[in-house]
């Protein structure tokens, strides 16, 4: 890593941690009560004197040093190693000692961190300050973005408007000054942050949370967004902003009031002319040639650092403008980026269409921080580009947010075989429930057996032993079940289900046995403090019971865009004397789906449908997900336009098992267990066929 410069605030750095380390040393040293007996007081006093040749090494270092950082390790390994050998002693006199010389370790590895920030500012500002330079000839053809965005240029981009304001890395090219405003610049500024609120805006409308409804709407969202991105972009392209006088204000209110005989309206009293102190008209503003987009954006985006929204707009203007440099920008916002904020910068460069975000994420999932490695997995995988190699080294990562997107990234890894024996590896030896469930579902996606035994097997240990698995990990658990399980998994879902939302996953197992203990459940008396629109059990199970049987002909929900609301009948004797006079027509050992044997085309009629909740389109994909025989599923948090492609596309790789005689995926009715694990070969086979 290339060392700062010798500065006034950087050469000092290790000069002074090193001196009030030393300080704090020999004054602990000096106010130690009582020295332990023998072997110990030699082993204290050496450790001691360690500590001591490591600061008066790093006292000497010079930042220009390649071994700069190696000295700061030693130093603070010196000292910690000192206060756990003191501590070790369990000598009375020795506690404060041991105490004191832990904090001057603690203080010196802050310092240290301090001077790697400065590293890498001094690089990310190298890197940025070598722009390359404007395009020659005439600018390319703007061209709109329809239903996806298109990759952008600036005739110029000074990025470094996007470093943090107050960096000390080069004070003498550290962040450019925004332009001040002048006349006739204002209404295009103006115009650029609007824009930007308005893609913040439409951003969060089109990012649905579970309880949201979906529908055709949210197009029109994405739509008005992508208009707002490229009327951003052409603020800041000279061939594209009119440039000149501004019209006078009475030249635009004689044209906007004249009447319709195309006679001109009375014109107004000279009193209202504007006019300078003495009494002249003003000289014309010209109208400024561009908006300086990533000042603007600068600008907006800083205001409010913890704003998801606004990361969100950063993260997707900077992914799409056209080469290397506005998304490694992208990488330094992320980097320092408020922790709230992650899911947004995600998001935004999952769906900005820079090719070289994938280069960037790749090197990002070597970082040390641990969300940011997930956040570089969850990119990769949700741009279709993830690679073996970058999970098979994440896989066993210490921190589990990793593990659990390293799991989900080889679930869609072409090389099936290897990422389903690496993922099985890692389960048997997995302690934590979230990275067991993620890995679980790994499996089932590449069509392997063994995600569901260990599925049961876990929730089979959680009925020996209630309450042992964290309640979230616990409802994934049991979503896994009932989409992949059969009919011998009724009881331990039966079994399982407490809140109301695990009772609404037996209609999702869809098998007509668990009728009866849902009528059981829907004679339960509703909560009295239920708030308007809240959860019991007994909607759940009117909602399970509709999902199996499809009684009452009502959709799952109402149609139109909103909160979740339901259409479901709760009547208990109603229930009672429906399913006793056609509950003969459900027969044993089936799956059903509104009230029919269950096909893969009911899973793809919720996902197309208007009004279905997010969660209930979620476990539908995963549900074709299971029976696609390990062929990726598209993501619903992709462009509404691209997620129809590849629904579409899904729907016709189902369709070209239809009767074929190297067999099928599903067939009508039929558990999903039945071809678990035959699935991959019947597409392999397929695929060698044609």
């Amino acid at each position: 890593m290339t060392a700062p410069p010798e500065g006034p605030e950087q050469q000092p750095t290790a000069a002074r941690g090193a001196s009030v380390a030393r300080d704090v040393l020999e004054r602990a040293l000096a106010e130690l009560v009582e020295l332990p007996p023998g072997s110990a007081r030699d082993q204290l006093l050496a450790g001691f004197d360690e500590a001591r040749t490591a600061l008066d090494r790093l006292a000497d270092a010079s930042p220009r040093d390649p071994h700069y950082l190696d000295r700061f390790d030693a130093a603070c390994g010196a000292l910690q190693s000192l206060a756990d050998q003191t501590e070790q002693l369990h000598h009375p006199g020795t506690e404060r000692f041991a105490r004191r010389v832990a904090g001057a370790a603690a203080a010196l590895q802050r310092r240290r961190e301090h001077v790697l920030n400065e590293m890498v500012a001094v690089q990310e500002t190298a890197a940025l300050r070598d722009d390359p330079a404007a395009p020659e000839g005439p600018p390319e053809p703007f061209r709109v973005s329809t239903e996806l965005p298109a990759l952008r240029q600036l005739p110029t981009m000074n990025l470094r408007h996007l470093l943090p304001a107050g960096s000390s890395a080069d004070p003498a090219d550290g962040p450019a000054s925004p332009p001040a405003r002048r006349p006739g610049r204002g209404q295009l500024d103006d115009l650029a942050r609007d824009c930007l609120a308005e893609i913040g805006r439409m951003g969060r409308l089109c990012h649905l949370d579970e309880d949201r409804l979906w529908s055709s709407v949210i197009t029109r969202f994405e739509q008005r967004l992508l208009a707002n991105l490229d009327a951003l972009i052409a603020l800041g392209r000279a061939d594209l902003v009119p440039t000149g006088p501004l019209p006078e204000p009475d030249e635009v209110s004689r044209a906007s009031e004249e009447q319709p005989g195309g006679e001109p309206a009375t014109e107004k009293p000279a009193t209202d002319e504007p006019a300078t102190e003495n009494g002249a008209s003003p000289e014309p503003v010209e109208l400024a040639s561009t908006v300086d987009v990533i000042a603007a954006l600068a600008r907006y985006t800083g205001e409010s650092p913890a704003d998801a929204d606004r990361a969100f707009v950063r993260s997707l203007v900077l992914g799409s403008l056209a080469g290397e440099q506005p998304v490694r920008a992208a990488m330094m916002s992320i980097r320092r980026a408020h922790r709230s904020t992650l899911p947004a910068h995600r998001r935004a460069l999952s769906l900005a269409p820079n090719p070289a975000i994938t280069t960037e994420m790749k090197k990002l999932s070597l970082d040390d921080e641990p969300r940011l490695v997930a956040l570089a997995l969850d990119v990769l995988d949700a741009r279709g580009q993830p690679t073996l190699a970058q999970a098979t080294t994440l896989i066993a990562h210490p921190h589990v947010v990793v593990r659990c997107s390293a799991a989900a990234a080889l679930a869609h890894c072409h090389e099936r075989a290897a990422a389903a024996e690496l993922v099985a590896s890692q389960l048997d030896a997995e302690l934590d429930d979230r990275a067991l469930v993620a890995l679980a579902e790994a499996l089932l996606r590449l069509d392997d057996r063994r995600g569901l035994t260990s599925v049961r097997a876990r929730l089979s240990e959680e009925q020996e032993l209630p309450g042992a698995m964290a309640r979230r990990a616990r409802f994934q658990c049991l979503t896994l079940l009932a989409l992949a399980g059969d009919g011998s998994d009724v009881p331990a879902l039966l079994s399982l289900a407490e809140q109301p939302r695990e009772l609404e996953l037996l209609g999702w197992h869809g098998d007509p046995a668990a009728v009866e203990p849902l009528l059981e459940v829907l004679a339960e008396p509703a909560p009295p403090t239920l708030h308007s629109g809240g959860e019991s059990r007994p909607l759940a199970a009117a909602r399970a019971l509709e999902r199996i049987t499809g009684a009452t002909g009502h959709d799952q929900a109402p149609r139109g865009l909103g909160f979740r609301a339901d259409a479901v009948d709760r009547s208990l004797q109603r229930w009672r004397d429906w399913w006793s006079e056609n509950g003969e027509q459900f027969s044993a050992d089936t799956k059903y789906r509104n009230g029919e044997p269950f096909t893969i085309s009911a899973s793809l009629a919720e996902l197309q449908r208007d009004g279905v909740p997010q969660d209930v389109r979620q476990n539908a994909l995963l549900e074709l997900a299971l029976l696609s025989g390990g062929v990726p599923v598209p993501r619903l948090d992709d462009w509404s336009a691209r997620l129809a492609t590849a629904l579409g596309d899904l729907a016709r790789h189902f369709r070209q098992f239809d009767g074929v005689t190297t067999g099928r995926l599903h067939g009508a009715g039929e558990w999903p267990t039945r071809r678990l694990g035959e699935r991959h070969r019947t597409v392999e086979r397929l695929a060698r066929s044609t």
